[in-house]
């Protein structure tokens, strides 16, 4: 296939996609699926949706919904395809295609897919390992791209088993498996993610709409991607009474068993260490300077400087910094198609193996 024709059968699994959404009504942010209980929506990305959910339960169907109108906004658009490609030199005939083994990771919906797109639009081939977390899902979509362009069924595959003799490697998980796929991986042309984190800066004059956004980019996903905001930096004696009430809309979060028990056993820990922190109905807020704040706790620093702050962390840890002068509010789980996972263009490497 050459670039005219990827580009052309993308934009149509993008269509389809797009149908798929559009004859399934967007699941409600509190829907969770029960066995035996009659279903919310009858339909085939439905039944997809809550196979997806009764595998990983961190999964909702709003969730996977929500990312899947991404990325057919965003990643499968034709205007964003072709403006996005037009950074990059048109793949050559003879260009040699490569074998590039992608490990997928499965703390969101999809995490991985971008990396799928680029292999595809940049003529190598994909030997997909997915996360036994996240494992339904693309396989259904594949199957949309199959239908439109069989031939792409030599050039994208899924392997059962761990990656082996391929020619590069792009791997995403933690960074304890990123020990793992250095030690593998290492000799090979690759890309290895890590653990990052997102942050927000706060004046104190943020409006209720901008709070609002902001608590957006920190629930989403639970907090488990990487753009989630794990960390605030607001000044001194800020006052936390508007971001608490504004956090109220995710307080169905609570019925969630998995969130509840975080909060629970994060909010004994406080409560035993004596730890002093804010709290709202499913927040837990503690002056903490780790990024990695666990599920259900969010992380401050007082500092009226945070911008000097900011320059002082690690930026290799950080992955979007949200705030007047950053990232809008409400946009760190909007991220562009040029937005590469790490500040690692992607499709530029993949171009140069």
């Amino acid at each position: 296939m050459n670039w005219e024709h990827k580009i052309s059968t993308i934009v149509l699994w993008g269509k389809e996609i797009k149908k798929q959404l559009e004859e399934c009504p967007p699941p409600p942010s509190d829907l969770i699926p029960e066995p035996g209980v009659v279903d919310w929506h009858e339909g085939e990305l439905w039944t997809i949706l809550r196979k997806t959910y009764y595998q990983n339960n961190w999964l909702t169907p709003y969730h996977t919904y929500f990312m899947l109108t991404r990325i057919v906004e965003d990643y499968l658009d034709e205007n964003v395809l072709r403006n996005w490609l037009s950074n990059y030199p048109a793949v050559s005939k003879d260009q040699q295609s490569m074998k590039v083994g992608i490990t997928m990771a499965g703390n969101i919906p999809l995490a991985g897919f971008h990396d799928l797109l680029c292999v595809i639009l940049s003529g190598h081939r994909a030997i997909l390992k997915l996360s036994s977390k996240d494992n339904i899902l693309l396989p259904y979509l594949l199957e949309k791209l199959y239908s439109i362009a069989p031939e792409i069924r030599e050039q994208v595959s899924i392997s059962e088993h761990l990656l082996k003799d391929c020619d590069a490697y792009i791997a995403t998980g933690s960074d304890n498996s990123a020990r793992y796929f250095e030690h593998y991986f290492g000799k090979y042309p690759h890309i290895i993610r890590r653990n990052r984190h997102s942050v927000a800066i706060l004046n104190g004059d943020e409006s209720k709409e901008e709070l609002q956004a902001l608590c957006q980019d920190i629930f989403l996903y639970y907090g488990l991607g990487c753009r989630n905001v794990s960390m605030l930096l607001v000044p001194e004696n800020y006052d936390w009474m508007p971001f608490i009430e504004c956090s109220k809309e995710f307080d169905h979060y609570m019925r969630f068993a998995k969130y509840k028990n975080n909060f629970d056993y994060q909010y004994t820990l406080l409560l035993l260490n004596k730890q002093e922190h804010w709290k709202s109905e499913c927040l837990l807020m503690e002056e903490n300077p780790n990024l990695n704040a666990p599920i259900s706790k969010l992380h401050f620093i007082y500092t009226n400087k945070a911008e000097k702050y900011l320059e002082a962390m690690n930026q290799e840890d950080i992955q979007v910094v949200v705030g007047k002068n950053h990232t809008p509010f409400g946009r760190a789980q909007y991220p562009a198609i040029n937005d590469y996972a790490d500040h690692i263009d992607t499709m530029q490497w993949l171009l140069g193996l």
